[in-house]
């Protein structure tokens, strides 16, 4: 049989096969690369997704915040406005203040000069004021009027000049109700009192023109006796009103000084009125006895 050289298959079966190779080699880094691409696709995708929630989740908690925050101030706002009501509606209120205070001075002179003068800083008045003394004390009243508005600081002045304080009381009286419906009052009659002057002018029986006429003059007593009661509820809620009652202690020896010679005195005369008793009353027989001496010493003498 004849014998074929066999290098040049040899050579061609490897080239072939590095040819192959080679073409497995591209694939598989095209392969890889496409893996890797799309890998970093679905990252990104992934990373867009996850921002996309967290920034619609920021914005959501944000629009939560701000809404929470706009009712909060709504509400604050609204508690405000009813606290600003309340508070002006306080203000309006007609109040009645009083009170008095009774305390012991160490010097009375002192302490009412004070209060004098504290009155004419405050702008009040003394509507009264009386004194008076006895052996163990000398005391003042004074009642003292002054603007509604002092009235702490009055009853803080007068209450400095204290030695000691025995009594302090404070009143407040809300007569507001009372205020407003006074004033109700006074409009309603006054409309009615202008209707029955109107039927006056058109009245032409003498008896319609008397009978109208005493209607009007009953409501013109019921309204100058609300306007008298209106004008003291005005002065009583302008002006507040203290009763101050304050005395010093007389000391003891300016007392038992004049005592011990008063009733020295008295206990030399009853002495002497004793004495004089005591004489009138044995008189008779003194004189018996100086008879009897008298009548003694005679007969000695006749004797001898």
């Amino acid at each position: 049989m004849p014998k074929f050289d066999q290098t040049p298959a040899i050579l061609l079966g490897k080239n072939q096969k590095n040819r192959v190779m080679k073409k497995i080699v591209k694939k598989t880094i095209v392969g890889v690369g496409l893996f890797i691409a799309l890998v970093a696709c679905s990252a990104g995708e992934m990373d867009s997704t996850a921002k996309s929630e967290a920034f619609q989740e920021n914005q959501t908690h944000t629009s939560n915040v701000n809404s929470r925050i706009a009712k909060e101030r709504a509400y604050g706002n609204a508690n405000q406005g009813d606290f600003n009501r309340e508070m002006q509606a306080f203000a309006n209120r007609k109040l009645i203040r009083s009170g008095n205070v009774k305390f012991e001075t160490k010097n009375i002179q002192q302490t009412e000069a004070d209060i004098k003068w504290a009155v004419r800083k405050l702008g009040g008045f003394i509507s009264f004021e009386q004194q008076t003394r006895n052996e163990w004390s000398i005391r003042t009243d004074i009642e003292i009027r002054m603007p509604s508005s002092t009235f702490e600081e009055m009853l803080d002045s007068v209450s400095s000049g204290a030695y000691s304080i025995d009594q302090k009381n404070i009143k407040v009286q809300d007569v507001t109700e009372q205020y407003v419906d006074t004033e109700a009052r006074i409009a309603t009659r006054k409309m009615v009192e202008q209707k029955y002057i109107q039927h006056l002018a058109k009245a032409k029986d003498i008896e319609d023109v008397l009978t109208i006429e005493t209607k009007i003059g009953q409501i013109r007593e019921e309204i100058e006796s609300a306007e008298k009661r209106l004008r003291r509820l005005k002065d009583q809620v302008s002006l507040s009103t203290l009763h101050v009652e304050f005395y010093e202690q007389i000391k003891k020896q300016d007392k038992e000084a004049p005592n011990r010679f008063g009733k020295a005195l008295q206990s030399g005369w009853k002495g002497l009125e004793r004495f004089l008793v005591v004489i009138v009353t044995i008189w008779p027989i003194v004189l018996i006895g100086i008879i009897v001496m008298a009548v003694i010493k005679r007969y000695m003498r006749n004797k001898d």
